[in-house]
């Protein structure tokens, strides 16, 4: 990801700081909801200041859900590592819930009400009172029915407390020299399923399959959707196309998705898009 050329100064970063901190001591001592993304390692980092400043414990929780890439959880433990935190996974059971195999436009609430009641579980007992989440304040103009679990589970949301947007989030990253600074936004494997087709772990691991796939030959940034009948999509940037179009690496991925249980591999021509299969639902 390319940096912003109109980045704020030292001191105009020090502000914002400042803005998120004044939330975390009033606040007071919490559980961080951590998935090692760019919003809540910041929200992380400032839990870790205001406990240091103000003589409280705070720790981090992360749901080991069926939808997160095996291979992230050891990013995660570093990256909590790095920051200085306390951290420990939790396992949740989304797959056991009809509503969030269902895959409606409303999956993300029921996924969000299920990880938030464990995490607050967790937390509970280790003698936190309070959880955080690393939403911003860009997040509540975008289509996030996650947020209503947020809001009934009584969780706070210091970044939005804040009044932080995503370039605001993303400063004070490198205000506090976060390694995940500019980390692009990676969503859980649920969202590559087009709305209404029942989500499973097989579904999921194919998609895990296919976007580690791709990575691993230098695509990014990367989206396989998966489509009915098999249908795998592939969203990247146009200046990728040729390279996935050649010969050769046509053939290996065909190959390879074919073997991951693909029925038809194709190249999205409109690029990427984060939410695009929202454009095919009447929200």
């Amino acid at each position: 990801m390319m940096q912003n050329t109109q980045e704020l100064s030292s001191a105009g970063r020090e502000k914002l700081a400042e803005r998120l901190l004044a939330v975390m001591a009033e606040l007071g001592p919490c559980t961080v909801a951590f998935s090692g993304g760019v919003d809540s390692c910041v929200l992380a980092r400032a839990a870790v200041e205001s406990a240091r400043k103000n003589g409280w414990n705070t720790f981090a929780v992360t749901a080991e859900s069926p939808s997160m890439p095996r291979a992230d959880l050891e990013e995660i433990r570093k990256i909590a590592q790095e920051i200085g935190i306390p951290h420990e996974f939790v396992r949740t059971e989304e797959l056991q819930l009809a509503e969030y195999r269902a895959n409606g436009t409303d999956r993300c609430f029921h996924c969000k009400r299920h990880i938030l009641a464990r995490l607050k579980e967790t937390a509970q007992n280790a003698g936190s009172a309070q959880l955080a989440e690393g939403s911003n304040a860009d997040d509540l103009h975008d289509f996030r029915p996650g947020f209503r679990a947020v809001q009934e589970h009584g969780v706070r949301s210091p970044l939005c407390e804040a009044g932080l947007t995503k370039k605001n989030v993303r400063e004070l990253a490198h205000f506090w020299n976060l390694s995940t600074a500019e980390k692009p936004s990676t969503p859980c494997l649920a969202t590559r399923i087009a709305y209404g087709l029942e989500i499973t772990q097989e579904r999921l691991a194919q998609i895990e399959f296919a976007e580690k796939w791709l990575a691993e030959k230098g695509v990014s940034p990367l989206r396989v959707r998966l489509h009915e009948n098999g249908l795998a999509r592939i969203e990247t940037t146009p200046e990728w196309f040729p390279f996935l179009t050649r010969p050769e690496i046509r053939e290996e991925m065909l190959a390879e998705f074919r073997k991951a249980g693909f029925t038809w591999v194709s190249l999205d021509l409109a690029g990427f898009q984060s939410g695009s299969l929202l454009q095919a639902v009447s929200l």
